[in-house]
């Protein structure tokens, strides 16, 4: 795969992975000060993370989670779910070699 679609991918990924936790953090009723205060994140950098325009540390991603009242991992398997269906027909032929 080629450097400029690794990129495109990540950055995909990275918006997934925004997007799932501002839905859950809506869900929750919570604010990003919220997150902020519990998860001991900087306000700047979590509303990054939450845009896909940063790829955050996993120890920040393990706090966040805590803040979001989930684990790291359930929230690494419904990202890694919706990105997957996206390319799944790919993810089938790899399988299948």
């Amino acid at each position: 795969m080629e450097r400029e679609e690794l990129a495109k991918r990540k950055a995909l990924y990275l918006k997934i992975l925004g997007a799932h936790l501002q839905r859950r953090r809506k869900m929750l009723g919570k604010k990003q000060a919220d997150i902020e205060e519990i998860a001991e994140v900087n306000y700047k950098h979590y509303s990054k993370v939450e845009k896909g325009e940063v790829d955050t540390k996993i120890w920040y991603l393990h706090e966040i989670a805590k803040g979001l009242e989930t684990s790291l991992s359930t929230i690494i398997d419904d990202v890694e779910e919706e990105y997957y269906s996206i390319f799944k027909d790919e993810k089938t032929d790899e399988e299948n070699l």
